[in-house]
This record gives C-alpha cells, sequence and structure tokens, in this order.
C-alpha cells in the first residue's frame, strides 16, 4: 500500500511539474563565435561584450573579469536562456565554419550570431544547411536572402549613403574619380557613392584601385585625372594621411575636392574640414546612443573607450533582437522557429527594438534598414581636432532606393556602372 501511495505521489508530482511549463521546457541557447587565436582578439571582446550587455540589463551577472569568461543566463517568457561562446581564427575558411557547426551540431544553440567579419564565410554557406536554426548577422557584406537569415548592421556599401549627394549638392561636383583599396571593402564602400552620385547626374571619369597591404596612396594620386571634380577616397586599412600629403600638392584645399570613408577618422586619420560617412557617430547627443555607451562603460569599464565601435553596438543590437523576439513568441520555437522569425520580422516593423542609433528596421530580405551620419573633421579652441556629426542620412536601404537589385552584379573594380536614375529616397 506504502509503495502504490508513493508512486501516485510521484505521478502527480511529474504532472504538475509538467503543467508548470518553464521548468521543464530545455534552455534556448544563443551561440556566438569570434577570432581567439588570430590577430582580432580585442574585437573578440569587444564582440562578446557587446552580446552580454542585452543579459547584463536583464539583470544577469558575468562569470569573470573578460567578457569572454561567459555571463550567466537569464529568464525569457519562461525559458531560461543562455549565451553560448566558442573561438575560431580570423580569415580561415575551415575555422569559421567549424566554430559555427560545432555551436549548431554539437552544443545544440538555437539562435547563431555571426561576427563582423569581412566576409563571414559561415553566413554566407551555412544558414541554407540549418533551416531550423535562425542566424543574426553583425556583419558588413551583403547576404543571400533566406528565411532563417538576419542581418542587424548595414553593409559597408550603405555606410557611404549621403557622401555623393553631398558631392553633388553641396560641393557642386558633377564628374569625379574613386580611388579605394582593391578588396571587396573598398569595393563595397566605392559602390554606395557611385550609386548615389550617378542617380544625380554626376560621372565616374576613373577609378583608380590601390592593394590593400601597399605602404602609400601617393602613386594613386598621380592616376587622377586632370577634369574630376574630386576624388571620393575609401580607405579601410591603408592609413588616409599619405594620400593628402601627395594630394595637397594638386589642391590646396582638400575639403573642397575630397570626400571619404568615416574609417579613416576610426584608423586615426584627423585631416581637417573633410567630410566623411559612416555607421555610427563619433560624438552624439542623442540620448539612446548615451544610454547605450554608459551602460557599456559601467558593465566592462575595461573596453569603455571602444563602447561606440561596430562589434559591440552591433551584437549588442543582434542579441536584443533575439530575446525580444524570445519574448513575443512567448518562448515557442517549434516549427522551425516560426514564431520566433514572424516576432522578429514584427518587432523590426514596429520599430519596437531600441537601438543606440535608433529602431531597428529591416527590409523585405530582412536586413538593417538604418541611418547613415556625415562626420567632419574640426578644430577645437586649443587647436586640437574634433569630430562633429555634419548630417544624419535616415532610412538607408541596401537597394539604394532600387538601384541596386537581386540581379545586380556584385561590387568590384568596375561595378556598379555609372548610370543616372533611381535616386535614393534621402537624396531627393
Amino acid at each position: 500500500m506504502r509503495a502504490s501511495a508513493a508512486l501516485a505521489l510521484l505521478l502527480v508530482s511529474l504532472t504538475a511539474a509538467a503543467g508548470c511549463g518553464g521548468s521543464s521546457q530545455p534552455p534556448i541557447r544563443i551561440g556566438l563565435y569570434g577570432d581567439c587565436y588570430g590577430p582580432f582578439g580585442l574585437g573578440n571582446q569587444l564582440l562578446t561584450a557587446g552580446a552580454e550587455l542585452p543579459f547584463v540589463r536583464r539583470g544577469a551577472t558575468l562569470r569573470g573579469n573578460q567578457p569572454t569568461d561567459g555571463v550567466r543566463p537569464v529568464t525569457v517568457a519562461g525559458r531560461r536562456v543562455e549565451l553560448v561562446l566558442d573561438c575560431d581564427f580570423y580569415g580561415s575558411t575551415v575555422s569559421e565554419l567549424a566554430a559555427a557547426r560545432r555551436l549548431v551540431e554539437q552544443r545544440h544553440v538555437d539562435i547563431l550570431v555571426t561576427p563582423e567579419y569581412t566576409p563571414d564565410f559561415a553566413e554566407q554557406l551555412y544558414p541554407k544547411h540549418e533551416p531550423a536554426v535562425t542566424f543574426v548577422s553583425t556583419g558588413l557584406d551583403p547576404l543571400p536572402g533566406r528565411p532563417n537569415l538576419f542581418r542587424v548592421a548595414p553593409s559597408w556599401r550603405q555606410g557611404s549613403a549621403g557622401l555623393g549627394a553631398y558631392a553633388y549638392e553641396q560641393l557642386g561636383w558633377r564628374t569625379a574619380a574613386v580611388v579605394g583599396e582593391d578588396d571587396y571593402v573598398g569595393w563595397s564602400l566605392a559602390s554606395g557613392f557611385v550609386a548615389e552620385f550617378c542617380s544625380l547626374g554626376g560621372t565616374i571619369v576613373k577609378r583608380v584601385w590601390v592593394e590593400p597591404n601597399a605602404k602609400s596612396w601617393a602613386p594613386a594620386v598621380g592616376r587622377i585625372p586632370s577634369q574630376a571634380d574630386g576624388v571620393a577616397l575609401m580607405p579601410n586599412f591603408l592609413q588616409a594621411s599619405s594620400f593628402f600629403a601627395a594630394y595637397r600638392r594638386l589642391q590646396p584645399d582638400p575639403a573642397r575636392h575630397v570626400v571619404m570613408s568615416a574609417t579613416a577618422i576610426a584608423h586615426g586619420d584627423r585631416t581637417p574640414g573633410i567630410t566623411t560617412a559612416g555607421f555610427l557617430p563619433f560624438v552624439s547627443a542623442a540620448p539612446a546612443w548615451n544610454r547605450q555607451l554608459d551602460a557599456f562603460r559601467t558593465a566592462f569599464p575595461r573596453y569603455g573607450a571602444f563602447a561606440g565601435t561596430p562589434p559591440p553596438v552591433y551584437a549588442s543590437d543582434a542579441v536584443e533582437l533575439a530575446l525580444e523576439a524570445i519574448q513575443r513568441a512567448g518562448g515557442d520555437l517549434s516549427h522551425l522557429q516560426q514564431r520566433l522569425r514572424a516576432a522578429m520580422r514584427e518587432l523590426a516593423r514596429e520599430r519596437r527594438v531600441p537601438t543606440p542609433v535608433g529602431p531597428l528596421v529591416l527590409d523585405s530580405h530582412n536586413n538593417a534598414v538604418a541611418p547613415n551620419f556625415l562626420v567632419r573633421m574640426t578644430r577645437q579652441a586649443n587647436g586640437e581636432p574634433f569630430p562633429v556629426t555634419a548630417g544624419i542620412v535616415k532610412d538607408v536601404d541596401a537597394g539604394f532606393g532600387g538601384y541596386f537589385t537581386a540581379s545586380s552584379p556584385p561590387d568590384g573594380e568596375t561595378q556598379p556602372v555609372c548610370r543616372k536614375g533611381h535616386v535614393p529616397p534621402w537624396a531627393r
């Protein structure tokens, strides 16, 4: 009798536990991998810190002194949510794919956040093979449209928005030369300028490409045609100072004849007067921007100087989107995560996910529609250079108002072609 009563009590307890829901469900796992072994260890710490910040906002504590020590789980919609970390070697396709596969196939993550690699082969190749996993990219490269792939960061191309219209309308250029690094980053940065400048009626008279490992821009200056009203300079790793040292011999007033990517300022160039374009403001009075920086510096004081850089900003956006979608979907990840992905799209459509530069917006292909920032380097009263926001280009989409379509050739040394028409909405 006693054994029968004990068995009945056990069955009742199990039934009650199952009826409670959350405690009997497995945790939801968000995966993240970064460069632990290659040249970008600092970038990995920043990426990881950004991904952990939404957990910290929800009450989680860090496991150690370094972001890569991990963060403790949180509960969202009655489900335990964990952040699972892995490592790869930057630049190795095999290593990137191996890290992604370990997280998905061995550690069983439900959502995989991919890092700001250029390009990240795992996010290019892997999502179509894992339809039951949702991928959220923090990368800056254009991605193939897939129902399980979301990109929360604008592309390199979007990072040039505003420069073409500024050169055409404010500086009065009608012809321009493009000078850039001869790789996918340089091509994509240039493509945004070309699309915008040409759509308004401008002409590209020459495109000059320099090897990314070149020692100086000076040889490229000699290849700029004299009929070019100005130059769109698109540096990434190569310092812009060597360009201006040579170009001033031709044009003593570069501020009227040069626009460039804000990566130059990010890498330390402080040429006064030049207008640049980039994804994030260097200095902003916007409350959301300063709240993000303050929260990051409080949680990760060792890395506070890098709070406003792309790795932590976009990793935070990616995880924030994932956690908000889990909440809206009620923790339901069944049926190929249909409710979760629908929740992501709904949140973006309703502008319900806050980011430091405004609500997260996605286009019909799940790519970020984001503001871009025109930044000009000025001098303070003491003579020190200081970046100021010269303009905000709102709602920049990856297609530049129809200039680029799904069938457009990829960016390259001769692409996109220069043609008038399809002026982006922000340039009209």
